[in-house]
């Protein structure tokens, strides 16, 4: 099956002085959980690691990849009101050799599709200790292209519908080719949307300046590269209220205290367990005004 990782990250907090914050009385009982169950794409993952007890020694600890993990666990989604069980299988990172694992992935179409709701349970093998979450599935939004079917130099407005969900995210998606005389390299570039809501509902603007404005900051104008545009995607994602809450708490605070909230809806630890919906338009053709600014700021034919 075809990984794609859409696994929210979150890392144990780390004092000034080094320390670990306590998190749990004990890190072999308390797990850090985050999932993010999105049924678009290919599979589901969910990450479980440990906790940490204060220590004068943190960046050693964090830096031992077994020290994170639990020695074996188990992960299930279990899908309601059918009461399907599904175990998820511990995956490899890249480049890590070690037996134990902390991503757990599972192929979508072992899902259930239907279901109105998902339960996560987490179980310590060794001790036989759950955690747990349970989320409404949310369903994904349905909105219209672009005006006039293409991504536009000028204001695009993107409209649409939706039946649960009160975080809702907009992203541009470029793919391209680059050859730097190396033969051609696929890329893609994302640009997130604003939300703005207007009169007549809930719509999502798009400038086209200022997408180009955030992609020649990140790409360069590509002078003596050879770039050939493939394709716009549009992706619109509703989530659960869960996300929409824990990403208002993860906004950077510009009070004297800088540390955020800890957010959690896992019960017996940790982390977030939480449920996305996600719609794409793909393939939307650039308007002859963004043909001509992709090829004068970003060198790149269409």
């Amino acid at each position: 099956m075809r990984f794609f990782f859409c696994i929210l990250l979150f890392g144990v907090c780390v004092s000034c002085d080094n320390t670990l914050q306590v998190y749990g009385d004990d890190y072999v009982e308390t797990a850090v959980i985050y999932g993010v169950i999105d049924m678009i794409q290919d599979s589901q993952f969910v990450r479980v690691n440990k906790t940490f007890r204060n220590t004068t020694a943190a960046a050693e600890a964090l830096s031992i990849y077994d020290s994170l993990c639990f020695e074996e666990v188990k992960v299930e989604l279990t899908f309601l009101p059918a009461n399907q069980t599904v175990t998820l299988e511990p995956i490899a990172r890249p480049g890590i050799s070690s037996n134990r694992r902390d991503i757990f992935a599972i192929s979508t179409n072992q899902c259930d599709l239907n279901a109105e709701k998902v339960k996560l349970t987490v179980t310590n093998a060794q001790t036989g200790k759950q955690f747990s979450a349970t989320q409404k599935i949310i369903s994904p939004p349905v909105f219209s292209r672009p005006m006039q079917l293409q991504f536009s130099s000028q204001l695009n407005i993107i409209g649409f519908t939706y039946s649960n969900g009160n975080s809702y995210n907009g992203t541009v998606r470029m793919y391209y080719t680059e050859n730097n005389g190396s033969g051609n390299v696929e890329k893609f570039f994302d640009y997130p949307i604003p939300r703005s809501t207007l009169s007549g509902g809930l719509h999502i603007e798009v400038k086209g300046p200022d997408w180009l404005y955030s992609a020649i900051t990140i790409l360069g104008n590509g002078n003596g590269i050879s770039r050939k545009l493939t394709s716009f995607s549009f992706y619109i994602s509703a989530e659960s209220e869960d996300m929409d809450a824990y990403q208002q708490l993860r906004i950077p605070s510009i009070q004297i205290v800088q540390k955020n909230p800890l957010y959690t809806n896992i019960e017996g630890g940790i982390g977030l367990f939480t449920v996305r919906g996600s719609a794409e338009q793909k393939n939307v053709p650039p308007d002859a005004g963004m043909k001509l600014l992709l090829k004068q700021k970003l060198n790149i034919d269409s």
